[in-house]
């Protein structure tokens, strides 16, 4: 009998283990697709820009973001992960299908944060994001979820580096 006692709290602690792993690669989802589709929603308002530093810019994260969505998605789904947060039409292709309130794209550029603002806010994005992607890559359990953590983290690093010297010649051309 003591055994068995000893053998279920095993089963016991290992079944809590197995959980908090699937729902820690099942946050890193979540986060990583949140995060990837408000890359491209501000990516679609800057792609609007005068300034074509962020426009080409936008152009790269529209690109390197819509396809890093639509893997993360096939990964996951299959897996009961929800997906929801980057599953609607624009967080998969990068484009929006209208800007919010019907405005046109001049209202959408004028409304749009100045390319220094943008690109700001895209490093310290872009931080975030290398740390979410480093944590996973490092710790999480699911080895499909990690492979792609790893394989996207070179992209996320790339653009930072960009942005970074973006920054630097747009505020230097001001």
């Amino acid at each position: 009998m003591r055994n068995f006692r000893s053998s279920l709290l095993v089963l016991s602690f290992t079944l809590i283990a197995a959980g908090s792993g699937s729902s820690s690669d099942a946050a890193f989802v979540r986060a990583a697709l949140q995060s990837g589709s408000q890359e491209l929603a501000r990516a679609t308002v800057a792609s609007n820009s005068t300034n074509t530093v962020e426009r080409q810019y936008a152009g790269l994260i529209t690109a390197d973001h819509s396809q890093a969505n639509q893997r993360l998605i096939a990964i996951a789904g299959p897996k009961g992960i929800d997906t929801s947060a980057g599953t609607s039409p624009s967080a998969i292709s990068g484009n929006s299908p209208e800007p919010a309130g019907g405005a046109n794209a001049t209202q959408v550029a004028a409304q749009a944060p100045n390319p220094a603002t943008y690109f700001r806010t895209e490093i310290a994005a872009h931080k975030t994001g290398i740390a979410l992607f480093r944590k996973e890559a490092s710790s999480g359990h699911d080895p499909q979820l990690r492979s792609f953590a790893s394989s996207v983290l070179p992209a996320l690093e790339k653009h930072l580096k960009m942005a970074q010297k973006d920054l630097a010649l747009v505020n230097a051309a001001h």
